[in-house]
């Protein structure tokens, strides 16, 4: 729980990290809270499990609407956007996921953050892709003016 933070001189900005077998996502915010997330996209053998574990009714919806071969990549896309957004809050997975829905309706994002609480619709999720075998999201408040999305690809070594 909670978030890295850099010294007061330049408290205003804010960033967050993720990495995933080879892959790595950091994203900045000039004043604002932002988290990022990045996924592996595997085969787990408990993938029914884990989604009603973690995904609110709403998601589990969309989840099995999605046909059986496409579901690994949805699963991970979802989760990534889920933790992202509570990696952004500063609480990482001590938020229970059920407790917020993700509102992946249209594929393409940004993605608002269900909430039954105060931050309802405050903050929205972009789905970032990194690569066909990793899935990458970044939350913001829903207010942000822009997002930047660098990718630095083989060159940067």
């Amino acid at each position: 729980q909670g978030k890295p933070e850099l010294a007061e001189d330049v408290a205003a900005m804010r960033f967050n990290v993720s990495h995933s077998d080879g892959w790595a996502l950091q994203a900045f915010g000039a004043g604002v809270e932002i988290g990022v997330d990045v996924e592996a996209v595997r085969e787990p053998d408990d993938f029914q499990d884990l989604a009603h574990e973690c995904f609110s009714p709403a998601e589990m919806e969309a989840f099995s609407a999605v046909e059986f071969e496409h579901r690994a990549e949805f699963f991970y896309r979802l989760w990534a956007a889920k933790e992202a957004y509570t990696k952004a809050l500063g609480g990482g997975l001590s938020i229970p996921l059920r407790e917020f829905t993700i509102d992946v309706r249209d594929p393409a994002g940004p993605w608002p953050v269900l909430t039954t609480d105060e931050r309802a619709y405050a903050w929205v999720v972009r789905p970032v892709r990194v690569c066909a075998t990793h899935a990458g999201a970044v939350a913001t408040p829903a207010g942000s003016r822009r997002l930047l999305i660098f990718d630095l690809g083989d060159d940067w070594r």
